[in-house]
């Protein structure tokens, strides 16, 4: 990654993330009535041109463009629904209001300017269901929690490697906690078929 944090490599990551946390529908209800809210803490470029001396024509200093920032950005998600459908098609609440939301860190661990491995970046998150009434074999209004944790290993630029952890944890003692653990070997193949891609 040359630009650390840059907007491209938010997007990938949003994109990444917005694909996996679909999949396991955890942002899959088409009645959402909050829009995506991204909170993004990141490095940026500096800026800044030469600027002018008391003459108003002499540069006072020329500054050069350095990289500076943290190596931490976020994405949080916060949903409201009126049914929580699991992957599964279980309809586990379908009274009342659902609020689940969802807060994912990702966590730059390195990135060099060159080489063979591009990009190696920690994501740890965690998502919720909260419920307006409530239900579960022990009834409560906090319904369920599933800790995130993962790892993204970018090759060559255009290949990438996840390993995504999570566990599903019933907060009513409904069920007993299940885990998944997701492998996903990505080939970004649009520098090849261009158009087609």
């Amino acid at each position: 990654m040359h630009m650390p944090f840059s907007m491209a490599h938010q997007s990938i990551h949003t994109q990444t993330t917005l694909h996996r946390m679909k999949k396991h529908s955890l942002l899959d209800s088409s009645r959402s009535a909050l829009a995506l809210l991204s909170i993004v803490t990141a490095g940026t470029m500096a800026q800044l041109s030469a600027q002018a001396g008391p003459d108003g024509k002499t540069p006072l200093a020329a500054v050069v463009d350095e990289p500076f920032g943290g190596a931490i950005h976020g994405l949080l998600n916060l949903e409201f629904s009126d049914h929580y459908i699991t992957p599964r098609g279980l309809d586990v609440e379908h009274q009342g209001l659902v609020f689940q939301p969802l807060l994912l860190l990702f966590w730059d661990l390195y990135s060099p300017k060159e080489g063979f491995l591009n990009d190696i970046t920690l994501t740890t998150g965690v998502w919720n269901s909260w419920h307006t009434r409530k239900s579960g074999a022990t009834p409560r209004q906090w319904n369920e929690i599933d800790p995130i944790v993962g790892l993204t290993f970018k090759f060559a630029t255009v290949v990438t490697f996840d390993v995504f952890y999570t566990a599903f944890n019933s907060q009513t003692n409904s069920y007993d906690t299940s885990t998944n653990l997701d492998l996903k070997l990505t080939l970004d193949d649009s520098g090849y078929l261009g158009a087609f891609a």
